[in-house]
């Protein structure tokens, strides 16, 4: 039940920097290709599925710069020694009005307490690869938040940069 929770726990904290990624490429693209634009916002996430190791999530956010996004994850978690749970997101994708920006991300996920609470800390993401209106564009940055293992809910915030 933990590592399941904490598998969760993973998916969520890599499916809301992925969100926050689009979001923040939306920015750039309006800003032109400079060194970047700083953004950020909330993503909200749940697990919604497992199959082959991997856990799947979605979500939705509301970036300041690209507005409302939704954001899926593809979730690796992988036990450590230390008891805590490092979450790798081999595929991130954050859907945004004129086209989408996909990466990859990873965090820490630590269970908390016996219900199940956890934190996602030591968050990092970089969506490159972008479609439609975000071809060209890019979204760096890093994310943290808390969410519930048992119930594979999820809350994080994102901060980077897109160009």
């Amino acid at each position: 039940m933990i590592n399941q929770a904490r598998s969760r726990a993973a998916i969520v904290s890599m499916l809301v920097a992925v969100a926050l990624l689009v979001l923040g490429t939306s920015a750039l693209a309006a800003a032109g290709k400079s060194k970047g634009k700083p953004d950020g916002g909330p993503i909200f996430f749940a697990i919604t599925h497992t199959s082959g190791g991997f856990e799947y999530s979605a979500g939705d956010g509301t970036d300041r710069i690209l507005g409302p996004d939704a954001v899926t994850y593809k979730i690796k978690p992988l036990p450590t020694s230390t008891g805590a749970i490092k979450v790798a997101i081999p595929k991130t994708t954050v859907w945004v009005s004129n086209g989408t920006l996909s990466g990859t991300a990873s965090a820490t996920l630590n269970v908390t307490d016996a219900k199940g609470d956890a934190t996602v800390s030591n968050g990092k993401f970089s969506l490159t690869r972008g479609t439609g209106g975000q071809k060209g564009h890019t979204y760096t940055g890093t994310f943290s938040g808390k969410g519930n293992v048992m119930s594979g809910v999820y809350a994080i915030t994102i901060k980077g940069t897109y160009k």
